[in-house]
């Protein structure tokens, strides 16, 4: 075993360690699941009809037909879930589910990360898009994609990590703030360019966009009710909400939860009207 930082690691290609002596069911190989859940990518359940176009949807498909790139630019608003006690991830989903998100991110920062990102894919596949978040290096890359996280996330920019979600078949989102830093993260490949943290307001995404005509960056960190329409208006293509959406440092009941989907319903008919 060698120690990483926040998960001792074994040296294995079949297993994903979660904490010393504990780990996560060993995943099947892609020519046993026949197209469904194998750890990677954005497969479909096997009763979801899969088409050749990405991004054509049939009755029934939900957001299943689509690549991730696109149900992240369609649906825009990625749920962040930092610090939730593993037992309550499921219900937090669900009610987010019921409010209209269909992006969910899990922080590697909390508990048992990797266990919660391959249990959101195994219930969620084809109908909510899960992606792990403040990745900071490449073996926790490569650790999440086989968790089964769709997207990848991080707070910083380094481009090791970007190629190595991209080879992985992956959606990379990288975080960046100064000009300099944004343009690097569109030329080592990323998908969408995290703009963090964007206390800055709607003014800076803006003026970004300005030499960055056509960038898709995603504002995370300061992102609320108040304001997401406004960033949407200055050309944001997607946004990372966290603790105004999913305060999870108050007790996870039933009437948390109700209050979740409305607030969640709430978030997404700000960026659909």
């Amino acid at each position: 075993m060698a120690q990483t930082g926040r998960w001792l690691v074994c040296k294995t290609t079949r297993f994903l360690p979660l904490t010393c002596g504990f780990f996560i069911q060993p995943l099947q190989s892609k020519e046993k699941m026949n197209g469904s859940f194998s750890g990677k990518g954005g497969h479909c359940p096997d009763h979801v009809k899969i088409q050749n176009v990405i991004g054509k949807k049939e009755a029934g498909s939900d957001v299943c037909t689509m690549g991730t790139l696109e149900k992240i630019k369609e649906h825009k608003i990625i749920a962040i879930l930092r610090g939730a006690a593993p037992g309550d991830v499921p219900r937090i989903a669900s009610a987010l589910y019921d409010g209209g998100i269909r992006l969910m991110e899990v922080t590697l920062n909390s508990e048992r990360p990797l266990e919660a990102i391959q249990a959101l894919r195994q219930t969620w596949d084809g109908r909510m898009s899960i992606g792990a978040g403040t990745v900071l290096s490449v073996a926790e890359a490569v650790q999440a994609v086989e968790a089964g996280a769709e997207f990848v996330i991080s707070p910083v920019l380094d481009v090791q990590v970007v190629r190595q979600v991209k080879a992985m078949g992956a959606v990379s989102i990288p975080g960046a703030f100064t000009p300099t830093e944004i343009l690097q993260a569109k030329q080592a490949g990323a998908d969408i360019i995290k703009v963090f943290p964007a206390n800055m307001g709607p003014g800076y995404l803006k003026n970004l966009l300005g030499p960055f005509d056509g960038f898709p960056l995603m504002p995370t960190g300061g992102v609320g009710l108040d304001n997401i329409k406004d960033y949407q208006r200055a050309g944001a293509v997607a946004f990372g909400v966290g603790a105004t959406l999913i305060d999870t440092s108050r007790t996870i009941d039933a009437g948390f939860l109700n209050e979740l989907t409305d607030l969640a319903a709430r978030y997404v008919r700000a960026v659909q009207s």
